[in-house]
């Protein structure tokens, strides 16, 4: 495998690509060996964003259980003053479990719903880290931290290696980087 760097016309600075050559065999004919050398390039950026896709897809379909256990909760034991919250809570949930999982399918285009959800995310991360210490929530929370710690800071970066648009334009829901004025 051999590294190269390569200019697109989709992006105006150099990408690194890999190069890959493949040997499909040795034919002799007439006494004369000859070799046949197809190349093909592959882009390691493509193969990041298949992943990229399909951890938001799953991500967000993780979403629609803890929507449904949300609800099972509030229902089974059901609490003045939280029965509501939760089940609109639930409904909130299921809701961003099917933005993100439509979001997937095209993430050049739709990358501010899963940008908005990493900062979702982030916010729940540092509650959590506020919340143990001053005692108002259990220390078995910060398990929270690391799972939605570690997506939201790969949707947050993600999104923005995506697109090529800053975190800034992203929260405006700008999909296409705009000129730098010199």
């Amino acid at each position: 495998m051999v590294s190269i760097w390569r200019q697109t016309e989709q992006s105006p600075t150099p990408r690194p690509t890999s190069l890959r050559i493949v040997w499909r065999g040795v034919a002799s004919a007439a006494g004369n060996c000859t070799s046949c050398v197809t190349t093909r390039v592959v882009r390691r950026g493509e193969k990041g964003k298949k992943m990229l896709q399909k951890l938001v897809y799953f991500t967000g379909a993780l979403d629609f259980l803890i929507g449904a256990g949300t609800w099972g909760g509030a229902l089974s034991n059901p609490q003045p003053g939280n029965f509501v919250a939760y089940m609109t809570l639930g409904a909130f949930l299921m809701m961003a479990a099917a933005c993100l999982m439509w979001a997937s399918k095209d993430m050049e285009k739709r990358a501010p719903v899963i940008f908005w959800q990493g900062l979702v995310r982030l916010t729940a991360v540092c509650s959590v880290l506020y919340a143990v210490p001053a005692g108002l929530s259990q220390p078995w929370e910060y398990a929270l931290v690391v799972f939605d710690g570690a997506v939201g800071l790969t949707y947050v970066i993600g999104m923005a290696r995506v697109t090529g648009c800053s975190p800034i334009e992203l929260l405006q829901c700008k999909t296409t980087p705009t000129a730098q004025s010199a």
